[in-house]
């Protein structure tokens, strides 16, 4: 679609904005938030301070990104019309419970959260389904699934019927968790990668 994008430096935390139907993203190279169009052209709408990194990203349906590393978190207004568009709302830090987080989804129907599949980096690596709670900004732990995953899982999306898939950076896997809770499946074979990430509207339940 659209080769050089931006600064064409690494782009990562992509959301999908339902109030104004265009993609956000973190661009590392100048530490900036852009707004991608559909036809892959870009607009800077924010910066981040020098010091951030940011791989984790969502949009909630009243036009804040949450954004961070998984243990740092970010939330910017992305409501158009608002007299703070593209500017940092607020920020702290979290205990990510030792799990690695590499991707949040967040959905209409699955309350003040944001979504993720984290890797257990210790024996001998596992999944666990947590959520991040906006409001008291901490993670809660939903289910383990000690038989499921062992690497990166490098790009998450979900659908509006609460199921969130999720990427295995190895070897291309996606399986799909309820958000509730329950019983994984491996849903799609993908491409192996080491730098990815994964957005849509998630109004849509089409997949």
């Amino acid at each position: 679609m659209k080769d050089n994008v931006g600064d064409d430096t690494t782009i990562n935390a992509m959301a999908y904005n339902t109030l104004d139907n265009f993609l956000y993203a973190y661009q590392g190279g100048n530490n900036e938030l852009i707004r991608i169009s559909s036809d892959g052209t870009t607009e800077v709408v924010g910066t981040f301070p020098a010091t951030a990194s940011v791989f984790v990203g969502d949009i909630d349906t009243d036009g804040n990104y949450w954004c961070g590393t998984g243990n740092t978190w970010f939330q910017i207004d992305l409501r158009p019309g608002s007299p703070t568009y593209g500017t940092l709302i607020d920020n702290g830090t979290v205990n990510n419970l030792g799990l690695g987080v590499n991707d949040w989804v967040y959905f209409p129907d699955g309350g003040q959260y944001l979504y993720a599949a984290a890797r257990n980096s210790t024996g001998g690596g596992s999944t666990t389904l947590i959520r991040f709670s906006l409001d008291t900004k901490t993670y809660e732990v939903i289910q383990r699934y000690p038989n499921v995953g062992g690497h990166t899982w490098g790009a998450m999306y979900g659908i509006n019927n609460g199921t969130l898939y999720a990427s295995d950076n190895t070897n291309g896997e996606i399986w799909a968790f309820p958000i509730e809770g329950g019983s994984a499946y491996l849903a799609a074979q993908g491409p192996v990668s080491n730098q990815n990430d994964g957005a849509r509207c998630v109004l849509n339940l089409d997949v």
